[in-house]
């Protein structure tokens, strides 16, 4: 306002006093005093000396009614050009939010470049490994090697010596055999690898790897449990899964012996397929943290390993340093053993007039064969010695199709494949009799074998009757038998079938004499 009222020389218009006055007036509320006092100084000498001729006097009150009127004016006008610059204003604002959302979208696919192209390293690890991850792993195994000379030296506590070191790695997975002892399933550190999904598997992981996918951490297992259905494996399960330093496959906090993997069964017949799925294999087990991983190794139980595998050496594969645990039973106990469970789910499902029959191939033999032969079985809830002898006289040995109830019981050749494909030194055979008369004793030895530290179980257990059970956990064994014993027939036809396959096993394992309650076998 001052320089629309003056000129550039500081002389106001020569439009007259009127006309200074009032341009003056348009700064009357928002000027300084000292401006506004200089301003009518000005214009109130101008008018003295330049007084047009139609010009009136203006007295004081009326210059005060004329700046109260002007000074309205120019708020108006004032608020006018506000206005009008609103629309730009405007306009500067979503401009500057166009440039910003511009910025975003380039940082958006930047990022997204150089995940891209950390993803692509990460695959091209298994052909060309980091060379970060290499020499970070051998100054590891350096220091590793230096710690066991010094724990050596002062005699380290066992608890404390179990506890491995975590490392994070930054790439794919990859076997460090020097990490691995044949004695025990601990590893001398934890590597947790980086998997984006394209992670190689067969000749890359190795039991007990663990691999990081997002937040979540999950690892192979280090140890499996298998043998036979009706031996023992639910059980046995359920006792290690209480060891602190053991976590089972499936639902840790669950107190049942339920729970089986089952990969590398009957289902599983190529390495294509085994490169496929073992990923589904490592979802099952449950997410761990980088405390748990230093001092808890996974493991599984799957019974059908043992007879229903088509190529063990499938596990050697993807798992070449993995323990086994196989539990044994007389094959003739067995065998009638799984014949009431096999009636016993058949019955309830006629019983409840269900159509669809799930569950083992064993089931439907059973009821097929009956079906086949016209054979009426007893009424529900469990089949009788009779209906027993009955299907070994159909479907026993020495007929023409033999049930595979009964050559489940030949163990000693599938016991030999699977020590063929993984390790002899790294299995161990235990025998159901031993756990049912001494599960303390038997769960002692298995803790040995693995080399983890001494869990005290019998602070535990309680015994009852012929069974041991655990505090805390669901037994099968719980409450007595309902189905009568099998029949003196049945037992002399399946010891003699059986005899000859129970002494190659003995002569295989090195045994002097029968396990517990295994009955001798002819000569």
């Amino acid at each position: 306002f001052h320089q629309a009222t003056v000129n550039r020389r500081g002389i106001p218009h020569e439009r007259g006093a009127n006309y200074s006055a009032q341009r003056a007036s348009l700064c009357c509320r928002a000027a300084e005093p000292a401006t506004w006092a200089r301003l009518s100084a000005q214009s109130t000498e101008h008018a003295k000396s330049h007084r047009p001729r139609s010009a009136s006097r203006l007295d004081s009150g009326t210059m005060r009614t004329d700046c109260q009127c002007r000074g309205l004016w120019g708020a108006i006008l004032v608020c006018l050009l506000l206005l009008a610059g609103l629309p730009d204003a405007a306009s500067r604002v979503e401009h500057a939010r166009h440039k910003r959302r511009e910025r975003m979208v380039r940082a958006a696919h930047a990022s997204q470049k150089a995940s891209h192209d950390h993803t692509r390293r990460q695959t091209n690890v298994w052909t060309n490994p980091g060379a970060a991850d290499r020499a970070r792993i051998s100054t590891l195994l350096q220091e590793l090697d230096a710690e066991a000379k010094s724990a050596d030296a002062g005699g380290a506590n066992q608890t404390q010596a179990w506890k491995s070191p975590v490392h994070v790695m930054s790439g794919c997975p990859q076997r460090v055999p020097a990490l691995y002892s044949p004695n025990t399933i601990r590893q001398r550190a934890r590597l947790i690898w980086a998997d984006d999904g394209r992670c190689k598997g067969i000749g890359k992981v190795d039991a007990g790897t663990c691999l990081r996918r997002g937040r979540v951490v999950r690892c192979l297992p280090s140890f499996i449990v298998f043998g036979t259905g009706k031996g023992g494996t639910a059980e046995l399960q359920s006792w290690l899964s209480v060891h602190p330093n053991l976590r089972r496959y499936g639902d840790v906090h669950s107190t049942k012996g339920g729970g089986e993997a089952d990969f590398f069964g009957g289902e599983l017949d190529s390495r294509q397929q085994l490169e496929t799925n073992w990923r589904t294999y490592l979802n099952g087990f449950q997410p761990q943290d980088e405390t748990s991983v230093a001092q808890q190794y996974t493991f599984e139980k799957s019974p059908g390993y043992l007879a229903h595998s088509n190529d063990p050496a499938l596990l050697k594969d993807l798992l070449p340093s993995t323990f086994l645990v196989a539990i044994l039973r007389d094959p003739a106990k067995r065998a009638y053993s799984h014949f009431q469970m096999a009636c016993h789910r058949q019955k309830k499902m006629q019983r409840y007039r269900v159509t669809r029959v799930t569950g083992v191939d064993v089931e439907r033999n059973v009821s097929g064969v009956f079906r086949e032969h016209k054979v009426t079985m007893t009424k529900y809830p469990y089949c009788t010695p009779a209906d027993f002898d009955k299907f070994v006289r159909l479907a026993g040995p020495g007929t023409a199709d033999m049930s595979g109830l009964f050559r489940t019981g030949l163990y000693v050749d599938d016991l030999i494949r699977w020590e063929k494909a993984v390790s002899r030194e790294r299995t161990l055979v235990v025998f159901h009799e031993d756990f049912v008369a001494d599960a303390v004793a038997l769960i002692d030895r298995i803790q040995s074998f693995l080399g983890v530290p001494h869990f005290r179980y019998e602070n535990i257990t309680y015994r009852q009757g012929n069974f041991t059970f655990l505090r805390g956990a669901t037994s099968k064994a719980d409450g007595p038998r309902r189905y009568e014993p099998m029949s003196k027939w049945a037992t002399s036809a399946l010891n003699t079938y059986y005899g000859p396959h129970t002494a190659r096993l003995m002569t295989h394992l090195r045994l002097k004499k029968p396990p517990t309650k295994w009955p001798q076998p002819l000569k």
